[in-house]
């Protein structure tokens, strides 16, 4: 992430910025590791968009800090599908807020939630090992038919085997949205805190 060179823009992105890793940047797969102590407020991050490989997202640092208006794992177009991303936080501090979202497309009706697998071949996993994850909501799995080990998934465990060390706080928690789609939460060691839980909504 701080390396500027890697930026298409030639430096790292600034408050306001849309950041999107996309699957089809490189043959196979990347990771982008956030392992210092910044705060980045953005309107929306995407990673893993579109087909092609999988992009990985490793979030390190105890004081590191994400502000998000929406978050897609694993996301395409309708009409391409297979975007794979993977996410694993061992600490610091990622919040999913609407309120940051100031983009007038179609799409901002959505912010305020992570989405993990948002089309039919669509995937995306995010293991919160270490740290804290706030969102409005999270959907495991909102159009994705994907399953087996592919399936989009949400893995809570802390590696410390100390459950508040990781700490998912959400206004809403959805496994499986649409019919048909598919998805998984798994809670080891960890802290959920959620006003509304779902499995298979629709």
């Amino acid at each position: 992430w701080f390396n500027r060179s890697c930026w298409l823009i030639g430096d790292i992105p600034r408050t306001g910025d849309y950041v999107s890793f996309e699957s089809a940047s490189r043959n196979g797969s990347y990771t982008v590791t956030y392992d210092e102590n910044y705060t980045s407020s953005l309107i929306r991050l995407d990673v893993g968009y579109g087909p092609g490989g999988v992009a990985h997202f490793l979030i390190t640092n105890p004081a590191a800090r994400i502000e998000t208006g929406s978050m897609y794992v694993g996301a395409s177009s309708a009409d391409t599908g297979g975007g794979h991303g993977t996410v694993l936080q061992t600490a610091g501090f990622v919040q999913v807020n609407r309120a940051l979202d100031t983009s007038s497309w179609p799409a901002a009706s959505w912010a305020g939630n992570l989405y993990l697998g948002l089309h039919a071949l669509d995937t995306g996993s995010y293991t919160l090992a270490g740290g804290t994850l706030s969102t409005g909501g999270t959907i495991v799995g909102y159009e994705s038919v994907i399953s087996d080990g592919d399936m989009p998934a949400f893995i809570h465990n802390s590696t410390t085997g100390v459950s508040s060390n990781a700490i998912h706080e959400t206004g809403s928690l959805t496994v499986a949205f649409m019919p048909n789609s598919r998805g998984s939460y798994v809670l080891g060691a960890g802290m959920l805190a959620s006003f509304d839980q779902t499995i298979g909504i629709a």
